[in-house]
């Protein structure tokens, strides 16, 4: 994982996990 990708990996493996997704819809530009 490059260290641009780790807030799009850690959110992929929260919502895999623990069911936990952020509050709205995100991108990579928010």
């Amino acid at each position: 994982t490059r260290a641009e990708d780790y807030n799009c990996h850690y959110w992929r493996l929260r919502d895999a996990l623990q069911g936990v997704e952020p509050p709205a819809p995100r991108s990579e530009e928010d």
